[in-house]
């Protein structure tokens, strides 16, 4: 397989090398190239540098919300401290779970995607560039508002749930709850943005020749990831948007005492918050599939199951959003069905970790670090699995809900279930984009510390909360049984940190002192180690002919194909080359469908995002200038974002002409027609599912709450609109 993987690279790099330094190359290069300096910072929509910035601003949270969980382990690390007033700790806790489930895990698993996708698939950038790039600066500038209580004396300590009433008007006075609000609307309104741009290049940027049947696992599990985001980041912002204005202009629609229901909050919460779970796990789950293949030196066992046992995950996981509401009165039956739902859930997991294991049990493993995070992954979601199993069963739950079991539980499976490969995928993708290699002594440092850390500090989480440890509680008696697991965690979460620390110092001194990385150091077999290194911007000139599911394994070489797909792919790589040009390929077939010009470098989207964040802020604020102001900055960075430069306004051209008719494939100098489509039908999707959870919380405060609306107020028409 190494053979003949090296074979095909060789060949991909020859053929740009013949190319370099000419002057068709230098032009071609030119079109590509972003701008530097400060202006190149804000106007850069290529999808590595906004890869890069999206992995590297999520580590930063990741950091952030690292050091409050060390102060709240040093906490409870004895008896009765007082270390930590009860007030912060309380802040810690909100913002320390917060910035885990919203900043860090989702849009580092969304960079990861922007960075390898597109080349990964054989293209040569992401559909929408400035979106993407508006999808990063809405999520930083979204995080900036939700750390801004740290700087104002405003910081939320109501859960990172948000639990009403304790997050309403009337026991959460001041801004720090507004400030949660609206800057994780902003972050998720990038997340939403990041996702239309996952699934249509999953679906329509591809390689001639990759088929829905042939594209990478990892490329499955982020389409299938996109379509959950949709589904499950819209409702969470509808219901964000109800609870702010419940706090600005009293509505009521969670307050009980005016006929609201704090159960709406939970059920619209919920059905964002497990979903995600699974929103994190997929990603993580299809770098598994991806990677450990390439360290056991043989394709992956059961491709087929492996792809439904995603889409089956992805699709059940929003029926079990109810597992989390157990405790709160819910009928038996309801309970039951949600039960065995969260059962089921089990099965795709299975699945999948049996073509592992057969993937595994048939090659020759070669024990590099990568290999180890995944087998790690392994171990340590196993256990999270089954103690998942056990509070899907509603007697059990009862007993352990609200306790350090369940904190045990979440953190083996989100930590467990999606750190480990998020690590492994960094150290295993860091050479193509870092174009050295990272330290493997320290990266197995790295690995032994947060292995043995990790297990110290969770696993003794699962006898503390049978002992009775109650969850959100800043301290304990002494006598119950609780200081020996309690300390151990707290070691446990040091050893965690200097991990983190390791796996920092290894990055940077490898990227200043590290081996140089060679294209294909891994001998992997997906198209992005064809690209040379350090990779070009535009990934592929001369874009891959596919035809099979392991092209650098299995293909010794990736330039033939039928004659007319050939002599495409070859013109293509010589024109155009004074704009940026995309192929969009057939949905099910990949045969070649459209080439479209692909948007440059602009400023608006960072214009748009901050107007954006300028709304929030007068919101926050209660200033109507400031958000007109907003307004209609963000108006204009609209217009100016569409507005049609003199390429675009030149149209057709004689050349465009003569390539149509030579190669029968149309030419849209304007952009995408096939990818506009798509763009526009995912916006449409995303309103819809936000009216749907208008409709579902209109009725069901209608039908399960006695008096709603409140006495007095007028009850809105279900047909006005």
């Amino acid at each position: 397989m190494t053979t003949v993987s090296e074979g095909a690279c060789e060949r991909a790099r020859a053929r740009e090398t013949e190319r370099a330094g000419t002057p068709d190359q230098q032009d071609f290069e030119r079109v590509w190239q972003d701008p530097s300096g400060l202006y190149g910072l804000v106007a850069a929509v290529q999808n590595t540098p906004i890869g890069i910035r999206f992995i590297a601003t999520s580590i930063a949270f990741f950091l952030a919300g690292g050091v409050m969980a060390l102060l709240m382990r040093t906490q409870l690390a004895v008896p009765e401290s007082g270390f930590l007033a009860p007030e912060t700790y309380n802040q810690l806790m909100t913002m320390h779970g917060s910035t885990m489930m919203f900043l860090f895990a989702v849009p580092l698993i969304e960079g990861i995607g922007a960075l390898v996708l597109p080349q990964m698939l054989g293209g040569r950038e992401l559909p929408y560039p400035r979106l993407s790039a508006f999808a990063y600066w809405t999520f930083l500038l979204g995080g900036v508002i939700f750390y801004a209580g740290f700087f104002l004396g405003a910081v939320p300590d109501n859960g990172w749930y948000a639990y009403t009433p304790l997050s309403g008007p009337a026991f959460a006075r001041d801004k720090g709850m507004d400030f949660w609000l609206l800057g994780l609307n902003v972050a998720e309104i990038g997340a939403i943005a990041g996702a239309i741009e996952l699934i249509i290049s999953v679906l329509k940027i591809r390689a001639p020749g990759m088929t829905l049947s042939r594209i990478p696992i990892f490329a499955w599990a982020m389409l299938v990831t996109g379509v959950m985001m949709i589904f499950a980041f819209t409702p969470l912002i509808v219901g964000s948007m109800l609870l702010e204005f419940d706090r600005k202009f009293g509505t009521h629609f969670f307050n009980v005492q005016d006929g609201g229901s704090p159960m709406l909050w939970q059920h619209l919460f919920w059905f964002f918050g497990h979903p995600d779970v699974y929103i994190q796990f997929l990603p993580a789950v299809g770098m598994v599939s991806t990677i450990l293949p390439v360290f056991v030196r043989r394709t992956l066992v059961g491709y087929t199951f492996v792809t439904l046992a995603i889409i089956a995950t992805g699709f059940l996981s929003f029926g079990l959003w109810v597992h989390h509401m157990f405790p709160a009165g819910l009928p038996l039956t309801s309970m039951a069905i949600f039960s065995a739902a969260s059962m089921t859930i089990a099965i795709p997991s299975g699945v999948q970790f049996f073509a592992w294991i057969s993937t595994i049990w048939g090659g020759r493993p070669v024990w590099r670090v990568p290999l180890l995070w995944m087998v790690g992954f392994m171990v340590t979601f196993l256990i999270g699995g089954l103690s998942g199993v056990m509070v899907a069963s509603v007697p059990f739950d009862w007993q352990v809900t609200d306790s350090y079991f369940v904190v045990a539980h979440f953190h083996y499976v989100l930590i467990g279930g999606v750190v480990f490969p998020i690590f492994g995928a960094i150290h295993f993708w860091a050479p193509k984009f870092l174009n050295r290699m990272l330290s493997e002594t320290l990266g197995r440092l790295q690995f032994w510390l947060f292995f043995v850390g990790f297990n110290l500090a969770f696993f003794p989480m699962h006898f503390s909360g049978m002992l009775g440890m109650p969850r959100r509680v800043y301290t304990y008696q002494a006598g119950l049984g609780l200081e020996t697991p309690n300390l151990i965690s707290t070691v446990g979460a040091y050893v965690i940190a200097l991990s983190v620390a390791v796996f920092l110092v290894n990055v940077v001194w490898s990227a200043w002192r590290g081996a140089p990385a060679t294209d294909n150091p891994w001998g992997a077999d997906t198209l992005e180690w064809a690209t040379a290194t350090p990779m070009p911007p535009y990934g592929f000139r001369t874009l891959p002919i596919v035809h099979t599911r392991h092209p650098l394994w299995q293909q010794p070489s990736l330039e033939e194909g039928d004659e007319r797909t050939v002599k495409l792919v070859r013109a293509f790589a010589q024109w155009p080359r004074a704009w940026r040009s995309q192929l969009a390929v057939g949905l099910a077939d990949g045969r070649p469908q459209e080439i479209a010009r692909v948007p440059g470098p602009s400023v608006w989207p960072f214009v748009l995002a901050a107007a954006v964040t300028g709304l929030s802020v007068a919101f926050i604020y209660d200033s109507a200038l400031w958000a007109a102001i907003s307004a209609v900055v963000g108006v204009v960075a609209l217009v100016a974002w569409h507005w049609p430069d003199a390429i675009e306004r030149r149209g057709d051209t004689p050349e465009v002409d003569a390539f149509e008719r030579e190669h029968g494939i149309p030419v849209n100098i304007q952009g995408s027609v096939v990818v506009a489509r798509w763009g526009m039908w995912l916006a449409i999707l995303s309103l819809a599912i936000g009216l749907g959870t208008l409709l579902f919380s209109y009725f069901y405060l209608r039908l399960a709450v006695d008096q709603w609306p409140p006495a007095g107020v007028a009850a809105p028409d279900p047909a006005l609109p």
